[in-house]
């Protein structure tokens, strides 16, 4: 109940929007592998929760009555750990970024993306609006 009131209160996410792709090689694309994407334990819900519980919301100031759009890319290495993260919005402070990229770094060991069964390095690009 309280993650759920943490949700609601939060009020920010509007809209999620995960994309993620494998990093393969252009030249030797073969269509009948199998690629999977790297996934977040528990799903983008738990994603979600993850992220509202481990940013301080101070830090993103006093706004506009605009919503903010933010993409951050989140680098997902071999073993599943986030390797580095970059947070890319207009309008929201500096300190707010370097929130979002910590919680990015705290976030536990995500299922890696596989290409033809071996796990890959992969970059996830995930979309918040605030």
């Amino acid at each position: 109940m309280r993650k759920l009131s943490q949700l609601l209160f939060v009020g920010f996410f509007l809209f999620f929007g995960i994309q993620n792709q494998a990093l393969t090689q252009q030249n030797n694309v073969n269509r009948s592998v199998e690629v999977k994407d790297a996934k977040f334990p528990g799903g983008d819900q738990e994603m979600i929760m993850f992220i509202t519980e481990n940013i301080n919301y101070q830090k993103l100031g006093k706004q506009n009555e605009k919503s903010i759009d933010v993409r951050m890319k989140v680098v997902i290495g071999k073993d599943g750990k986030v390797l580095n993260a970059v947070v890319h919005a207009d309008n929201i402070s500096e300190e707010f970024k370097d929130e979002l990229k910590k919680a990015a770094l705290k976030m536990p060991k995500w299922y890696p993306a596989t290409y033809a069964g071996t796990a890959v390095e992969s970059d996830v690009i995930i979309s918040l609006k605030f």
